[in-house]
């Protein structure tokens, strides 16, 4: 009966402290698309990201959009989408076996970017949430941009929501940072973390991810993380991003607004306190996502 007693508090404390996240730290890549890379290279490249984010004490490991799109050919007389199905077929299991390797060896969650992958004759742009016990969630993107309706990708239907030891983590890829049918979605879900891997090819697609992230924070009462791609792949693909870490800015919170450069191949990385968010909700009264809770607005059942 003594062990029994044990084994229930044990269990009782375990889940105690998985339902009370508390401080976090994460780290959000700024990646040089480079493209031209070979499977090794990039094998090392992501390998790399992932070693500095466990130095820097990172928990939370976020890529961005396409990521796998560092292996385009640049030379090839391959349409784009061959070029998106050779990488699918040449990469993705490798790389989300080294995902799933890195997240258990260096005790990472790691939003693997996105990649296309095939699904049932389909190609999705495909964001992994994998974890360090193996498990993996995939976001499928449901707000394609043209470029991805002429490459005949496929959408997704839904936004995509975790629950983890460090609070409900939500996935908007790029350009379902800006829809808000999508937020509306999340209303119910409650995240406390956003995470918005992106591609983006302006400064004005930087500029529209960056402030789109920051309403979802607004809206949720919730931390997001924008991880982008930056650099000159080619002469006619730049990339324009910057990656970012912020709070929601209500005074009940200590606020986070942490960026990197803009240019720069590297991580950019902060803590965030979910405990202190969860307490913060209790008395703020800028919660726009509550007030729709609150008073069951007819949005929500649409």
């Amino acid at each position: 009966m003594v062990h029994l007693s044990a084994l229930l508090l044990s269990f009782s404390m375990a889940t105690l402290l998985y339902a009370t996240p508390g401080v976090v730290s994460v780290a959000t890549a700024q990646y040089h698309l480079e493209g031209n890379l070979s499977h090794t290279a990039f094998m090392a490249k992501i390998s790399d990201m992932a070693e500095k984010a466990d130095a820097k004490g990172a928990e939370v490991l976020v890529l961005p959009e396409f990521v796998t799109l560092d292996r385009w050919p640049k030379d090839s007389k391959l349409t784009d989408r061959q070029i998106v199905e050779l990488i699918a077929d040449q990469t993705n299991a490798g790389y989300i076996d080294l995902l799933k390797t890195l997240a258990k060896r260096h005790d990472l969650i790691i939003l693997g970017g996105s990649t296309g992958l095939r699904e049932g004759g389909r190609i999705y742009n495909s964001a992994p949430l994998v974890f360090p016990d193996g498990k993996i969630v995939w976001h499928r993107k449901v707000h394609l941009t043209n470029w991805e309706k002429e490459r005949s990708f496929a959408a997704g239907e839904n936004v995509t929501v975790v629950e983890t030891k460090f609070g409900r983590i939500a996935i908007l890829t790029c350009y379902d940072s800006e829809f808000p049918d999508l937020s509306l979605q999340l209303v119910k879900e409650k995240p406390d973390i956003i995470l918005v891997p992106s591609m983006t090819e302006s400064p004005a697609g930087r500029l529209r991810v960056l402030w789109a992230a920051q309403a979802r924070a607004v809206e949720h009462t919730a931390f997001a993380v924008v991880s982008n791609t930056v650099g000159e792949t080619s002469a006619d693909w730049k990339n324009f991003g910057i990656a970012t870490i912020l709070s929601p800015q209500i005074s009940e919170l200590d606020p986070v607004y942490v960026q990197g450069d803009g240019k720069t191949h590297s991580l950019v990385v902060s803590k965030i306190d979910i405990g202190a968010l969860h307490k913060a909700r209790l008395k703020s009264p800028w919660q726009p996502s509550r007030v729709l809770r609150d008073k069951k607005s007819n949005l929500l059942t649409k």
